[in-house]
């Protein structure tokens, strides 16, 4: 509630008289001005910083300085850090304190507030303190702000604390980074700004000085910021759209105080007056009158509907135009000057044009008449060095790339190298069907038949040596030298031959491995020069492993082996055998069946050794998943064919998956 003291007394029309009072003056002071300022800074202003109260500091020194100025925070008071006054730095003191609280003095060089290691933001807040002076035997209110450092985590930038900087101190108290952090400047909300400016005016004798209106920056009902001159003739200059954030421009567009672009009649018009030398311009309607871009005469020289580069490009020389977006257009045919033309005198006094015929045709011309590609309009024909195509493209005269290529017509077909003219490179002779290729030296080789690829010398991909192998392929390390995919049960890879197959290096397989026969071959341990030495595997019908070891029993006649951690995890239906080494031992037995990596064997001698296998099958998840199949019928294709059918009395055709060579 605002309240003020009644001096004027309404029943006699006369002020009250005796001496004002303390209980008058709070009324007035504390209970109407103060409130009331209080009231019209917040309504009129944003809280912030109104001006001045710069802080500085020094990388690696202590402390930060403050300078003079004003703020208004969100409750309407007016925090001035002014020389003479007084300010609080302290902050370890009572918000609420009034007596005793210790202050600082406000010099023209700033305040200094102390500082101590972490992230920090420093604040000004609104302040009184009770001073040590009374003024008519009263206590006196000094106003004095608080400035101190607070964390800049969970920190509410509410307009209580006007924030003026962020100070980052290191472990050792020094500053070592000071940024804006919150802080921000007082605002001034209004529904219109308007500018002035001083005026002097003369209307005959009577002089006059002042200052008037110049301009108004409001929104409107619809949200949209407008820019209004004020002035004799009041005039929208600028708006600023809400919705779509387009901006209007009412006016004359001035560019390095050039003309560049204004409106005319509802027309666009680009440096209307022709007043650059070099530029774009266009002194009519930009729909009917000509674009002239680089010409120092404007577009004045250009027919309607032109454009003209520096005077030397021209589309639509002549005023019909067609339906097209965009035409270029010459009634003359084989004229020198159509449709385009291109010259380098330093190259020789002729022109190469592009240009059309009597026929409609469209030519290429270099030089000379005789130097032309002909682009035929009817059929569609290309012709080099020729003006009447007889087909879709003919060429006259043979191709030749760097005397390795050749290519002429004449015969039925596409000839490449045709008459052995190179003793290597791709020929075709008759033989070959129009939709194949053989590469064979120069006098080919068979007909790999349609859509096929035959080559009977070497082929090399990513090597100059072919070595001895018919194809050789080599990578570059990023990716794999052969990658064959094969879909339904086809092979990815077929070979044959003795061997088949010829690996320097691990194999990976990825999937079963299927074979007749399974075994190591090696360089005899006895004559390695002179001898080989070949063993087989030991097959089962399951996915069997097979483990042993020498176990010695101890003082009571037992062991206890020990497998590693992985046994049980990849094998399971464990068998178990027993040998006695050096002497019979009838009571030799398992005395415990592996469990948890490990299995007892009892019934010996001391000091007896005794050879132990124990035999698992694969329980692993890629064995449950792809399980042994021992026995199973074969598929309808292959019945009445044989993996081997040479060892059956068959012939070589009746092999599983055999394909005749053609």
């Amino acid at each position: 509630m605002l309240r003020r003291t009644e001096y004027w007394n309404v029943s006699t029309g006369t002020v009250r008289s005796g001496a004002t009072g303390h209980g008058e003056t709070v009324t007035d002071v504390e209970d109407y001005l103060i409130p009331l300022d209080r009231a019209r800074t917040s309504g009129l202003h944003g809280w912030g910083v109104a001006a001045g109260l710069r802080v500085t500091a020094t990388v690696g020194s202590a402390g930060v300085t403050v300078l003079p100025g004003t703020a208004v925070d969100a409750a309407g008071n007016v925090v001035v850090l002014a020389p003479g006054g007084l300010a609080v730095v302290d902050p370890t003191v009572d918000p609420d304190q009034l007596q005793n609280v210790p202050t600082v003095p406000v010099e023209v060089t700033g305040v200094g507030v102390a500082t101590a290691p972490g992230d920090f933001l420093l604040t000004l807040t609104w302040r009184e303190v009770l001073g040590d002076n009374t003024v008519a035997n009263a206590p006196a209110l000094l106003h004095a702000p608080w400035l101190r450092l607070v964390a800049a985590a969970g920190f509410a930038d509410v307009g209580k604390q006007i924030v003026l900087a962020g100070v980052t101190v290191d472990a050792d108290g020094k500053v070592t980074a000071l940024t804006t952090g919150l802080r921000h400047p007082a605002g001034l909300p209004a529904g219109k700004l308007e500018l002035r400016i001083p005026r002097a005016r003369r209307e005959g004798t009577a002089l006059s000085a002042d200052q008037g209106a110049a301009a108004e920056l409001a929104a409107d009902a619809d949200g949209n910021v407008v820019l209004s001159l004020s002035g004799d003739v009041p005039r929208k200059a600028l708006t600023v759209e809400a919705a779509t954030g387009r901006v209007d421009i009412f006016g004359e567009l001035s560019l390095g105080g050039l003309s560049a672009v204004s409106p005319d009649g509802g027309r666009l018009v680009l440096n209307k007056n022709k007043a650059f030398a070099r530029g774009i311009s266009t002194p009519g309607s930009l729909a009917v009158a000509g674009l002239n871009v680089g010409g120092a005469n404007g577009g004045a020289e250009l027919g309607a509907g032109n454009l003209g580069v520096a005077g030397w490009l021209r589309v639509g020389g002549n005023t019909t135009l067609s339906n097209a977006m965009l035409a270029v257009i010459d009634n003359t045919p084989e004229n020198t000057w159509n449709t385009a033309a291109f010259f380098k005198p330093a190259c020789g006094p002729n022109w190469s044009h592009v240009h059309w015929g009597t026929t409609g045709d469209w030519y290429i011309r270099s030089a000379s008449a005789g130097g032309k590609v002909v682009m035929q309009d009817s059929g569609g024909r290309v012709g080099v060095g020729t003006s009447a195509p007889a087909t879709t493209l003919d060429v006259v005269g043979t191709i030749g790339l760097n005397n390795r290529l050749a290519i002429s017509s004449g015969d039925s077909y596409l000839r490449l190298n045709q008459n052995g003219q190179f003793t290597s490179g791709v020929h075709t002779p008759s033989v070959f069907s129009s939709v194949s290729l053989n590469v064979g030296g120069a006098f080919g080789w068979g007909n790999p038949g349609t859509g096929n690829l035959a080559v009977t010398g070497r082929v090399g991909i990513g090597v100059e040596d072919l070595r001895t192998a018919r194809l050789t392929v080599r990578n570059d390390g990023a990716v794999h030298a052969i990658w064959a995919i094969a879909d339904g049960d086809r092979a990815g890879i077929w070979a044959v031959g003795r061997p088949a197959g010829l690996f320097w290096g691990n194999v990976d397989v990825r999937g079963t491995l299927t074979k007749a026969n399974n075994q190591f071959r090696i360089d005899h341990p006895l004559d390695p020069a002179g001898k080989v030495l070949c063993h087989s595997t030991v097959e089962s019908d399951e996915m069997k492993n097979v483990y042993d070891g020498v176990a010695e029993l101890g003082a009571d006649g037992s062991a206890t082996v020990e497998v590693p951690e992985w046994f049980e995890a990849l094998n399971e239906r464990f068998r178990y055998q027993l040998t006695p080494i050096g002497r019979a031992a009838p009571g030799l037995h398992i005395a415990a069946e592996l469990v948890e990596n490990r299995f007892a064997i009892a019934g010996g001698e001391p000091g007896d050794k005794v050879s132990w296998q124990v035999t698992g099958v694969r329980h692993d998840v890629y064995a449950r998943a792809h399980p042994l199949v021992v026995e199973s019928e074969k598929d309808e294709a292959d019945r009445g064919r044989y993996l081997f059918p040479e060892l059956h009395g068959e012939p070589v055709s009746r092999a599983m998956g055999y394909v005749e060579p053609e």
